[in-house]
């Protein structure tokens, strides 16, 4: 029987053969967040893994060995893969990890319960209007009072009233419109002339085509008498309803021993302050948090409120993902 060979005590302290950089959140935009990987040897009735609060530091618990520069901002979160070579040595991979940065992503279409409100589109008048034609895209240049223009966002959604214009499909007859839905693509600046912007898009002529039809004119406005032009945002409903909305995921970090302590956002609530208890409530009023008017400014902003708790999952060692997912109001 072969006695079994003994490094003594060489290896009694775990020494790097092996070491690499991770970027873990560069297909995210963030290519500075590094995780530290060490493929660590020593004498196995020896092992034991450091504290998760140590840090990549020679005064603290970096690696025998290893090839990186000291980094106080990369902790220890785990040791991985801990498996025996034989002799009484094992091997595995010693990790030091940097808490990372936030990032959000698209979270698609959510459907989402909103709150009862007195709150309607946003109307003015546009003057100095005219249709540019550039191939077959199709402007509508419009100027607005510099007072107004604030509330018009590039992005936004548009309706101009008016009985007096009309578009002409490729091989088809004249056809008249009270109104017509054009999208904000840029905005000048105040006082320029030019603070409302032009719009592009015909999402309203469209579906109006048939068999690959594309508009041969468009006649509308010219010269500086105003016409109506609302802003579609919060629709005034008199029940709370549910509806799809845009969302975006949110993830943050947090390095905590005990999560509990750790603030989470709970989802949107509407808080009545009309009584003494402040009961959260499901209609925005002259006496709610948000009140009509602060919702109002909300959704003409484009504004994103919480649609679900956030929610804690352990990333590395005490390092925590916080998850949380926001809708735009509506």
């Amino acid at each position: 029987m072969a006695i079994p060979y003994s490094y003594g005590t060489s290896f009694d302290t775990a020494r790097c053969r092996q070491c690499w950089k991770e970027f873990p959140f560069a297909k995210f935009g963030d290519s500075a967040t590094t995780v530290y990987h060490h493929i660590m040897v020593m004498n196995g009735d020896e092992y034991e893994p450091p504290a998760l609060d140590t840090t990549l530091t020679a005064s603290s618990t970096k690696p025998l060995g290893s090839l990186f520069a000291d980094d106080s901002t990369a902790y220890f979160v785990e040791d991985r893969g801990l498996s025996p070579l034989g002799d009484n040595l094992v091997a595995f991979d010693r990790v030091f990890a940097q808490v990372p940065n936030d990032h959000q992503e698209g979270g698609g279409l959510y459907s989402f319960q909103f709150p009862q409100s007195d709150a309607s589109n946003y109307s003015t008048s546009a003057g100095n209007g005219g249709v540019i034609a550039s191939g077959n895209t199709w402007n509508l240049s419009f100027s607005l009072l510099n007072s107004d223009a604030n509330f018009f966002n590039v992005g936004d959604s548009v309706i101009f009233s008016d009985t007096s214009w009309t578009f002409v499909p490729f091989g088809g007859s004249s056809q008249g419109r009270t109104y017509s839905k054009w999208i904000i693509s840029s905005k000048g600046a105040p006082n320029s002339g030019t603070s409302g912007g032009v719009g592009t898009g015909y999402t309203e002529f469209d579906a109006l085509l048939e068999n690959g039809e594309s508009i041969s004119s468009i006649s509308f406005w010219s010269g500086s008498s105003p016409r109506a032009i609302d802003k579609i945002r919060t629709l005034q409903r008199t029940s709370p309803i549910t509806l799809n909305s845009e969302s975006i995921l949110t993830y943050r970090y947090v390095k905590t021993n005990d999560i509990t302590t750790e603030k989470l956002a709970d989802y949107f609530q509407t808080i009545s302050f009309g009584t003494t208890d402040y009961p959260s409530d499901d209609t925005i009023g002259v006496t709610s948090f948000p009140d009509s008017a602060v919702y109002g400014g909300m959704a003409l902003q484009g504004v994103y409120i919480q649609a679900e708790p956030e929610t804690p999952i352990r990333w590395l060692g005490n390092i925590w993902q916080i998850v949380g997912r926001k809708v735009k109001v509506r």
